[in-house]
């Protein structure tokens, strides 16, 4: 297993003392309140080809950061070389990284940011398998009582039947929060084979593979999603926050799935 940090979470690592150390620059005599979160996940190692007619990517990102009192400073980024959403036939890699921070007696910020990718495969002999990766981190820093930090990261895959776009027929969900709650949930043709956890960078990794005989011919969709979430707040400035769900909408991903089982399978020239 590949040692701590991956691509997002050392960009995280790298990056969150530049966007923390702006904040308390401006304001040096005033605590600071900061939130990050990283996460990545990566599919490869196919032994199908995937159809490259079929790939798509996207990534969406909002950020918020409001300071009502004179004096408060509130900051919230999504780096945009940090969000990316890369496909090939060969492989799927998201990754998304956010931050919040302020300083001062009312502010409030918050950023999400979401990045999923897609492909279709035709199982042909009917194996199917792949290796999966994937690492979480979600960190904050909160220094008086009244002031709120909240991060949280999560990845996921889901397999659907092209016979049958309405919801996967295999998933594996996992979200690590800034108060070191850690939740994983997978279907039982998901494996994980290593796991790791570093306590002081509040970060979690593991990996394993996917695996499952479907019939010869079966047409599969494979998504993957990487998705973050960093919110800071004190004082009085209180804004309702929608969900991920609501922020990034759940219609473009079955816009996405209908056109998929549209599409014609790619020759196949592996064997088992």
């Amino acid at each position: 297993m590949n040692s701590f940090p991956k691509i997002a979470v050392q960009s995280l690592i790298f990056a969150a003392p530049i966007v923390f150390g702006s904040t308390v620059a401006i304001l040096p005599s005033r605590a600071a309140t900061f939130a990050g979160a990283g996460a990545e996940i990566v599919l490869e190692n196919f032994n199908r080809i995937g159809n490259p007619d079929s790939i798509e990517s996207s990534t969406n990102t909002r950020t918020r950061a409001i300071a009502s009192s004179p004096g408060s400073v509130a900051n919230a980024e999504t780096p945009l070389e940090l969000n990316t959403a890369i496909a090939t036939p060969e492989k799927l890699t998201q990754s998304s990284v956010v931050f919040a921070s302020g300083s001062g007696t009312d502010y409030l910020a918050d950023a999400k940011s979401k990045s999923e990718t897609g492909i279709m495969f035709d199982a042909v002999c009917g194996c199917f398998r792949f290796d999966f990766q994937a690492d979480l981190l979600a960190f904050v820093q909160a220094d008086l009582p009244s002031e709120t930090a909240r991060a949280k990261s999560f990845v996921a895959f889901y397999i659907f039947n092209n016979n049958d776009l309405s919801k996967p027929i295999d998933f594996l969900e996992a979200s690590f929060s800034s108060d070191n709650l850690f939740n994983f949930d997978s279907s039982s043709h998901a494996f994980v084979t290593e796991s790791s956890i570093d306590p002081l960078l509040n970060a979690l990794t593991f990996n394993g593979y996917y695996a499952r005989k479907f019939e010869q011919g079966t047409r599969l969709t494979v998504r993957s999603v990487a998705q973050t979430e960093a919110f800071v707040a004190a004082g009085t400035v209180r804004v309702p926050e929608p969900s991920m769900i609501a922020v990034f909408g759940i219609l473009p991903g079955l816009i996405w799935l209908k056109r998929r089982s549209n599409l014609k399978p790619v020759p196949q020239n592996i064997q088992n």
